[in-house]
C-alpha cells in the first residue's frame, strides 16, 4: 500500500448509492440465510432416511450374497460389513478434503475482501471503503444464496439427497460396527480373564 497514493480528498459517495448498497446487502443476506436454511432442513431430513435405510441395507444385501453367491449369512454380513467400511472410509475422506477446500475457499475470499477494502479506504477515504466492503458481501451473499439455489432444482435436490442419503447409511452403520467391535473386546478381555 506504500505505493498507492491516496487522493487529495476523499472521494464523496451519493447517499442514494449509499443506502441502495445497504439495501442489497440486507436482502442478499437474507436471500443467503433463507436458502441455506432451506437446503440445510433438505439435507437433515436426506440424512435421517439414510440412518433409517442402514439397517435394510444391510439385511437386503447379506441376503443377496448369500443367496447369489451361496454364502453362509455369517460371511454374507461380513462382506457386507466390509463393503461399509470401505465406503465410511472413502465418504470420510471425501468429506474431509472438501471440507478442507470450503474453509479455504472461504479463507480466500475473506482475505481478498479485507484486503481491497483496505486498498479502497487507503486510496478513496473511508466512505469508499464502506462502500467498496457492502458492495463484496452482496457479491457473497448472492454466491452462497445462487449455490443454494442450485442445490434446489431436481438435479441439485437427487445430488444432495444421494450423499446424505449415503453419508447417513454410513455413519449408522459404522456406529454398529463399532459398538459390534466394543463387545468383541470387551467379551475377549472378559473370557481371558476367566481362563
Amino acid at each position: 500500500m506504500e505505493r498507492i497514493e491516496p487522493k487529495e480528498k476523499p472521494a464523496t459517495i451519493s447517499p442514494k448509492v449509499e443506502s441502495g448498497i445497504k439495501v442489497a446487502k440486507n436482502v442478499s443476506k437474507g436471500a443467503a440465510n433463507v436458502t441455506s436454511y432451506i437446503v440445510s432442513q433438505i439435507d437433515h431430513a436426506s440424512h435421517a432416511v439414510g440412518h433409517y435405510l442402514a439397517p435394510r441395507i444391510h439385511s437386503k444385501g447379506t441376503q443377496l450374497l448369500s443367496v447369489t453367491f451361496k454364502y453362509s449369512e455369517e460371511k454374507a454380513s461380513k462382506k457386507v460389513d466390509n463393503a461399509f467400511l470401505v465406503a465410511a472410509g472413502a465418504v470420510g475422506g471425501v468429506i474431509t478434503v472438501f471440507g478442507g477446500l470450503v474453509n479455504a475457499g472461504g479463507i480466500l475470499a475473506q482475505s481478498l475482501s479485507t484486503n481491497t477494502v483496505k486498498i479502497v479506504e487507503h486510496k478513496y477515504g473511508e466512505p469508499a471503503g464502506a462502500v467498496a466492503g457492502d458492495t463484496i458481501n452482496v457479491a457473497g451473499n448472492i454466491f452462497v444464496a445462487g449455490s443454494n439455489l442450485m442445490h434446489l432444482t431436481p438435479h441439485g435436490l437427487l445430488e444432495v439427497a444421494a450423499a446424505e442419503i449415503t453419508m447417513g447409511v454410513v455413519e449408522d452403520h459404522r456406529a454398529v460396527l463399532e459398538h459390534s467391535l466394543e463387545n468383541k473386546h470387551s467379551m475377549a478381555g472378559s473370557s481371558s480373564k476367566i481362563d
